[in-house]
């Protein structure tokens, strides 16, 4: 059942002010010619969430193949895990993990994308094996101590304010069962297309934040904000929310950490 919990979005708005820019990309289709300004937290985040909903099925054409670090990760895992799937979007790792056998509740807060993740389980069998629920990842509405493993895949870097940022891990670890594991990627601001930008992070640390362009496939254009993590950024996010990390690495233009709770 596909359960929608606005309240816990709205819970999480809160009115901190950072500063954005957009940037030219070469082999891009085209620039966002946006001024540097500041936007509310809560104006980015509602411009993620209808960016997901415009795109959601370009999105699933696209993006539907887990990477190899995903799929290491839940063969790691032991049999008949229940697993967490924060920003489950359309579902490929749920897939994943309902494939080799595990128990997975996925969350996100668009809504497009997680019906064509409820229909992808429920075409394939395990809708018995999943549920997908509308959320925050600063507010998940799932109970403390309750599950075994988590993903938290290419999410973490759309949320815009540090604050939030730890606050999403620090809810992840609240809903880890002592001991469990998860899995952390994040976008790396260290590779070429992104040098003009580490340059101006240099003499201004808020120069983390962009937005990059997803044209859909009728031309629509549509802006999508990123968070672009420096190496040891995430490592002290991580540590800081109290998970431990076991391994820490980068892997094709992503910062990877393997956590785990305490207890």
């Amino acid at each position: 059942m596909l359960r929608v919990l606005s309240e816990a979005l709205q819970r999480a708005l809160r009115t901190h002010k950072e500063r954005y820019i957009s940037i030219e990309i070469k082999g891009w289709p085209l620039r966002w010619d946006l001024t540097v300004t500041r936007l509310d937290e809560r104006e980015i985040r509602e411009t993620v969430r209808q960016t997901f909903e415009a795109i959601a099925d370009h999105f699933d054409r696209t993006r539907y193949k887990p990477w190899p670090e995903t799929i290491a990760f839940v063969d790691s895992l032991p049999p008949q895990s229940r697993v967490l799937d924060i920003g489950c979007g359309n579902g490929r790792n749920s897939l994943l993990l309902g494939r080799a056998g595990h128990e997975v509740i996925g969350v996100d807060f668009s809504l497009n994308l997680l019906r064509i993740a409820q229909d992808k389980m429920a075409s394939r069998s395990l809708g018995e094996v999943s549920q997908f629920l509308g959320g925050d990842a600063s507010a998940l509405p799932l109970r403390e101590n309750a599950f075994d493993a988590a993903l938290y895949i290419a999410t973490l870097h759309h949320i815009p304010s540090v604050d939030e940022r730890l606050k999403s891990l620090e809810e992840l670890g609240r809903c880890l069962k002592p001991r469990g594991t998860a899995l952390i990627s994040v976008w790396a601001i260290d590779q070429p297309k992104f040098e003009e930008l580490l340059e101006k992070k240099k003499e201004d640390p808020d120069y983390a934040d962009t937005f990059l362009p997803w044209t859909r496939t009728d031309g629509k254009v549509f802006q999508r904000y990123y968070h672009l993590f420096e190496e040891d950024e995430l490592k002290g996010l991580v540590e800081k929310s109290g998970l431990q990390i076991e391994n820490y690495f980068k892997s094709s233009d992503n910062y990877f950490a393997r956590v785990r709770k305490s207890g």
